[in-house]
């Protein structure tokens, strides 16, 4: 599940690593544990910030956040690389969907 080169083709996955990402963190088992390699898992994370960063469309950037939130379970590095760009993103002309999200994973990560 390697992410395309473009961050316009690497959009249309962040929903399914988000639904992925949480699977892979529940409690619960579940068949995505055995599927998500370490190096896919990393192809994701990598995926999810490209479009984080160079995305305007806000549905894909939520995707993105709450994909990053739980890979930042298992990747320490993510948290601390993740909140200045969410603090930066709040300041920009997105919508209040995009924005509330943002907000939500910003206090996660302070508590």
């Amino acid at each position: 599940m390697r992410c395309p080169s473009t961050p316009q083709e690497c959009e249309p996955f962040v929903n399914v690593s988000s639904i992925l990402s949480k699977k892979y963190y529940s409690k619960k088992e579940s068949i995505v544990k055995s599927l998500l390699t370490q190096t896919i898992r990393e192809q994701m994370v990598e995926g999810c910030f490209q479009v984080l960063i160079t995305t305007d469309k806000t549905a894909n950037m939520a995707y993105a956040v709450y994909s990053l939130f739980e890979f930042g379970k298992e990747f320490e590095w993510i948290y601390p690389e993740l909140k200045p760009i969410l603090q930066h993103k709040l300041d920009e002309n997105y919508g209040n969907g995009f924005k509330s999200s943002a907000r939500h994973i910003i206090a996660k990560l302070d508590s």
